[in-house]
């Protein structure tokens, strides 16, 4: 509880409206612990205004928290199957087009 209580209270939002830089922002469409719904529009929304260039924000389907597959598998064994290939494949295509 210590943690969260220090870490749960950060808004990160002025930070996000400061950079400058391309951002990839990825969130995995299965993580329970920063949920895509709730969080991407955030995160797009931070990343939007003045100045604000080249900002993608992409939810990978059947990953989790960790980017690691969780499709077709149970709780205690996704990890066993890796990361989900979307994951790398956004990433690469993301920095080539740059």
């Amino acid at each position: 509880q210590q943690w969260w209580t220090m870490n749960g209270a950060y808004d990160p939002v002025p930070e996000l409206q400061r950079i400058r830089k391309p951002v990839l922002a990825l969130f995995g469409g299965s993580d329970r612990n920063v949920v895509p719904e709730v969080n991407g529009p955030i995160m797009e929304a931070s990343l939007e205004g003045p100045g604000a260039g080249d900002r993608t924000v992409l939810v990978i389907p059947k990953a989790d928290h960790f980017m690691w597959n969780t499709e077709d598998a149970g709780a205690r064994n996704h990890r066993r199957k890796g990361f989900v290939p979307q994951y790398w494949n956004s990433i690469f295509e993301w920095l080539g087009e740059r």
